[in-house]
């Protein structure tokens, strides 16, 4: 890890549709994941406390329906 800094990182990127949070923390080899949990929960209550809501939505298109063209019979307007 030549020239790394090993100081604590927090990078902001803004997407299509999100705000995207990225943390660099050092951890001890094992229990990383209850401090990823807590630092989750504590960002959260956060932003709860400072009214800013989380919100998401996805949708999933699972099907097509058929679609039909047709043109009009001859000596027919529309």
């Amino acid at each position: 890890m030549a020239d790394a800094s090993l100081e604590p990182a927090v990078y902001w990127q803004i997407t299509g549709s999100w705000l995207e949070v990225s943390l660099r923390f050092l951890v001890p080899q094992r229990g990383i994941r209850e401090i990823k949990d807590a630092m989750s929960r504590d960002m959260l209550t956060g932003l709860d406390a400072a009214g800013i809501p989380i919100a998401s939505a996805t949708y999933r298109i699972v099907g097509v329906p058929t679609i039909r063209i047709s043109a009009p019979a001859e000596g027919h307007s529309t």
